[in-house]
């Protein structure tokens, strides 16, 4: 894994945050025991700069139409893995099972096969099933504040509601850049927020580019 410090963070921490800093360093400690500087460091920027956005997008956009989120927890179990990084579960989501670029990828494929295109096939059906009808299948409900549910996908996958939800609480004095609604006109009204352990994305269907 990368090794970023607390004062190498600082570069792009929230100012707004600071007096709290301190506080929830500690509650990422407490979540994550024997877990490096650099891991605790990757796990807030990750949230900062991803996972927050993400979630925050899903519940806004679940006042007008559904919204769902995930969260990719599968990883390589091999000394090659860094875990569950950005894009691993693209292999999935598309049935190529070709983990180029994600360490160890290929190597847990050799050993695991059945279970990983087990695990495939359950998500290509819930992507191509939400193309088709804009819902991603009865076993995945929609995201809503009250309830956060958020479909983690695994070699077991589940619902959960809320998951980290402490830390997730930790941002809500960020505020982030608000885009312009003159510029952004949304064609299908679906959001997918996605969120793995290590990285988060969002992606909205809209007709024009929203400046934000």
């Amino acid at each position: 894994m990368l090794s970023i410090t607390q004062p190498q963070y600082s570069v792009v921490f929230p100012t707004v945050l600071a007096k709290q800093r301190a506080a929830m360093v500690a509650a990422y400690q407490g979540a994550r025991p024997g877990a490096s500087e650099g891991d605790i460091v990757l796990a807030m920027i990750n949230d900062q700069a991803m996972r927050v956005p993400a979630t925050r997008l899903a519940a806004a956009q679940s006042r007008f139409a559904r919204s769902y989120v995930y969260q990719f927890d599968w990883a390589p179990n091999n000394a090659k893995s860094l875990g569950a990084i950005h894009t691993a579960e693209l292999p999935f989501v598309f049935g190529t099972l070709r983990f180029t670029g994600i360490p160890g990828g290929a190597e847990a494929l050799q050993s695991d096969r059945t279970r990983i295109a087990a695990l495939s096939k359950q998500m290509v059906t819930a992507w191509t099933t939400f193309a088709r009808t804009g819902n991603p299948g009865d076993r995945w409900p929609t995201y809503r504040t009250s309830t956060r549910a958020t479909m983690i996908w695994n070699y077991s996958p589940t619902v959960v509601n809320a998951p980290r939800d402490t830390e997730r609480a930790l941002w809500n004095g960020l505020h982030l850049p608000r885009c312009r609604p003159q510029h952004l006109k949304v064609s299908a009204n679906l959001t997918f927020s996605f969120v793995n352990t290590g990285r988060v994305e969002t992606k909205a269907s809209s007709s024009r580019r929203a400046e934000c």
